[in-house]
């Protein structure tokens, strides 16, 4: 996407800014819901197929440590990761905790106005964080359908603000196949908020 679309759409987010409290509380609460799952993770379940296609579990874990050390490096802390590179290494339990750990302080870490440059453009602070909370829902959600675990315990009030953030943010974002994020999915009208965010994100659950 074009610098210049993401800045416009930037200012159609502005709308939907929270509050600094609200930010900072909500990424813990989506960071949370993540970590709920991995810090549980047996050896056993690396190995099991999530709903990103062609990703196993391990696979998946690894994705969500190279977007942390890659927040890590915009706010100065460390170079930028490659993607696919493998940063788990043979003790993945203690590589997943310690950049977890790093990279909770993310949102005291930058400027909410400042303009962050990411592999698709510029963004304000506030901007990056939601979209990081957005990030830990939506594979807290894969590794849960993974898995066969309960998503009913998550926090939906704080679901329900980074969601609406997600229709903002995607809204016009192409879809597809080779794309970031698939075509939406059907789900029923009274199917659990949770499942309804992964459906809009183009998920399909293996269950």
């Amino acid at each position: 996407m074009a610098a210049g679309t993401l800045l416009g759409m930037t200012e159609l987010l502005e709308a939907l800014r929270p509050t600094t409290e609200d930010l900072h509380r909500d990424f813990a609460t989506a960071a949370g819901c993540w970590w709920q799952y991995v810090e549980h993770l047996a050896e056993g379940d690396l190995s099991a197929a999530t709903p990103c296609e062609g990703w196993t579990v391990r696979d998946l874990l690894n994705h969500v440590v190279t977007g942390e050390l890659m927040t890590l490096a915009i706010c100065g802390e460390g170079p930028m990761p490659t993607r696919g590179e493998d940063y788990l290494g043979s003790d993945w339990r203690e590589s997943a905790t310690t950049t977890h750990k790093r990279a909770l302080a993310l949102p005291d870490r930058l400027v909410e106005d400042t303009l962050y440059a990411l592999p698709m453009g510029e963004i304000p602070g506030w901007v990056f964080v939601r979209m990081r909370s957005m990030e830990y829902f939506s594979h807290a959600w894969d590794i849960a359908d993974a898995l066969g675990k309960a998503t009913s315990g998550w926090d939906m009030t704080v679901l329900d603000r980074v969601f609406t953030f997600a229709k903002a943010r995607l809204a016009g974002v192409p879809r597809g196949k080779g794309k970031p994020f698939a075509e939406i999915v059907p789900v029923a009208d009274d199917a659990p908020l949770p499942d309804k965010f992964a459906a809009f994100l183009g998920r399909t659950s293996l269950r």
